[in-house]
């Protein structure tokens, strides 16, 4: 019984490992495409700043240091630098429903 406990606590080892790889990989396919959205609206618009809202705020620098990066790699400008900032809207959560609330005033 004891090389069958060894056995089983080294499976659930590699199935909790597999499945950090698979969750890791799934968020870095969430973030390749996130990025590539984000540098479609930066190639169309040109803003200065791009504020992200929403619940994905509240990941803060978590979210906005890589999908920087990211979005460095899609974007025309290759002065990346001096053109559009990306950061985390002051509102975070509440923005998209302010907004709504500002524009039925």
């Amino acid at each position: 019984t004891a090389k069958r406990s060894e056995s089983h606590t080294l499976m659930l080892h590699l199935f909790s490992r597999l499945d950090a790889l698979l969750r890791d990989h799934k968020c870095l396919r969430i973030g390749d495409i996130v990025a590539i959205g984000v540098a479609n609206i930066i190639n169309a618009l040109q803003p200065e700043v791009l504020c992200v809202g929403g619940g994905i705020s509240n990941e803060k620098d978590n979210l906005i240091v890589p999908l920087t990066e990211m979005v460095r790699k899609e974007v025309y400008n290759k002065q990346f630098d001096r053109s559009t900032k990306i950061c985390v809207a002051e509102l975070k959560n509440d923005a998209g429903i302010i907004g709504a609330a500002l524009l039925e005033r």
